[in-house]
C-alpha cells in the first residue's frame, strides 16, 4: 500500500509495525476486517487508506496522528525527505520548517495518507496556503494546480 510510502524516507521495520498498531488503535480491528482484513495493505494499487475502504472520523484521525508521532518524528521525516531531493535548496527547506505550523503539517500528512496525494491537489484552500508559504520561502515556481 502506498500510504506508508507517502512519508518521506523509508520507514524502518519497527516504525512500520508501530504505524500498523497506531492505525488499529485509531480505527479498531473491526473496520480493517470489514475492509477485507490485513491483506488489504498488500494492494499495490491502493494510494491511500480511503482506497482500501478505511475511513476516519475526526477523533480517530487525531488519535492516529498522535500515535504516528510516537512512532517517529513525522515533522523531521517530512523535512528530511525534502532535503533528500535536489529540487529544494536548503535555505528554502529551513524557511518551510519555520512556516509550517503543527496544524498545517498534520493536514498535509494526514490528507496524503488517508485520501492520497491527489487529494492535496484538490484542496484549494490547502494549495493556497502552501503556495503562499512557498512564495515566502522563495519557491515561486511551486504554484497551485
Amino acid at each position: 500500500m502506498a500510504a506508508a510510502d507517502d512519508l518521506p524516507g523509508e520507514p524502518t521495520e519497527e516504525e512500520q509495525v508501530c504505524m500498523g498498531f497506531a492505525l488499529v488503535d485509531a480505527i479498531g480491528v473491526d473496520q480493517i476486517t470489514e475492509a477485507g482484513g490485513p491483506d488489504i495493505f498488500d494492494d499495490p494499487d491502493a494510494q491511500s487508506l480511503t482506497d482500501l475502504g478505511i475511513s476516519f472520523d475526526q477523533q480517530q484521525a487525531d488519535a492516529f496522528w498522535e500515535d504516528l508521532n510516537e512512532c517517529f518524528d513525522v515533522r523531521q521525516a517530512f523535512f528530511e525527505g525534502m532535503r533528500a531531493g535536489p529540487e529544494i535548496p536548503e535555505e528554502a527547506v529551513r524557511c518551510l520548517e519555520r512556516e509550517f505550523d503543527d496544524d498545517l503539517m498534520k493536514r498535509v500528512v494526514m490528507t496524503a495518507i488517508v485520501e492520497g496525494e491527489d487529494a492535496l491537489d484538490r484542496d484549494e484552500q490547502l494549495q493556497e496556503e502552501l503556495f503562499d508559504i512557498g512564495v515566502a520561502c522563495g519557491l515561486e515556481a511551486l504554484q497551485p494546480v
